[in-house]
């Protein structure tokens, strides 16, 4: 009986024993990993995905225990020292102006180069350039156009009217530009319409990633799309033995008068028949007064009146 009662206390005692042994164990093994976690770089600039106008950029950090080294790579190239022993940095960098993979390393004692974290920011220091706008002078007929420099483009505007009907703004699709090297050429047709008979200022303006803005030199135009007005358009006849004298007596309104000129169609029926002078310039009251000779015979004579823009009127008459 005391054998029986001694062997379940041995038995006990050693599985008392083993928990013990086990506790401590395992005690241990939470220390050791514990002891070994890796240690963390507080990375406060820059911050992801940013865009900076400048080519410095501060990089600021820190560590909760001293760090032997803190490198960094830029866009995968040979790592760079950022300090030594240290457990705070805050410095400036150069960057090239473009999109950046920075990648911060830490070494800490018993540990090897560890990446702490990974940042991606872009940079863009140059103001955008703009080389030519077009039209220069003369008329607007709507149709404009620019040629610009700029890397990262995320705007381009065109800006027209005046003071007294007010100023519009219209945005240019940078996808429809054309690209030759460097160069970005872009147009666009704008409505006018409301501007008729007036004159407007135009300027482009580009806007780029880091928000850089610059407009281009504001150029003056005036608006015509009214066809001249024939007010009156007369003739008389003067018949002479072989041939008639013919006077053509035209009142004209159009204050960008360029030209009227005529054609027969039946003047010659063995060429084709081309436009020619009547009037290159009006009297003071509009008046266009001009005498011609023409052969006996049927003339059908179109009357043309342009202005500076290209806009016409005309009148038809036949002989």
């Amino acid at each position: 009986m005391v054998l029986y009662f001694s062997s379940w206390t041995g038995i006990l005692i050693l599985i008392i024993g083993i928990l013990l042994v086990g506790n401590v164990s395992a005690l241990t093994l939470q220390q050791n990993v514990t002891a070994r976690v890796i240690p963390i770089i507080h990375i406060y600039s820059p911050l992801e995905n940013s865009i900076y106008d400048s080519r410095m950029v501060l990089i600021n950090l820190g560590s909760d225990i001293p760090v032997d080294y803190i490198r960094y790579s830029d866009n995968n190239y040979e790592s760079r020292i950022l300090c030594r022993d240290c457990v705070s940095y805050s410095r400036e960098k150069p960057f090239d102006d473009g999109r950046h993979n920075i990648t911060i390393f830490a070494t800490f004692e018993g540990f090897g180069a560890i990446i702490m974290d990974i940042r991606n920011i872009t940079t863009d220091s140059k103001m955008p350039i703009l080389r030519k706008t077009e039209p220069t002078k003369g008329f607007a007929n709507g149709n404009f156009s620019v040629e610009f420099q700029e890397e990262n483009p995320i705007s381009l505007i065109i800006n027209y009217g005046n003071n007294v009907t007010g100023y519009k703004n219209n945005s240019l699709d940078l996808n429809k530009c054309n690209v030759k090297r460097l160069t970005k050429s872009c147009e666009i047709n704008v409505n006018l319409n409301q501007y008729d008979q007036q004159g407007i200022i135009y300027w482009f303006e580009v806007i780029d990633i880091a928000g850089n803005v610059r407009g281009s030199r504001m150029r003056g135009l005036d608006v015509d799309f009214s066809k001249p007005i024939i007010n009156s358009f007369n003739y008389t006849i003067s018949k002479r033995i072989s041939r008639n004298q013919i006077k053509f007596t035209l009142n004209i309104t159009e204050p960008n008068f360029d030209g009227i000129e005529y054609l027969d169609k039946l003047q010659n029926a063995t060429r084709e028949p081309v436009w020619k002078n009547l009037c290159k310039k009006l009297d003071k009251n509009g008046i266009c007064e001009r005498k011609m000779m023409l052969k006996k015979g049927q003339h059908d004579i179109m009357i043309r009146v342009l202005d500076e823009v290209g806009n016409f009127e005309e009148e038809r008459v036949i002989i």
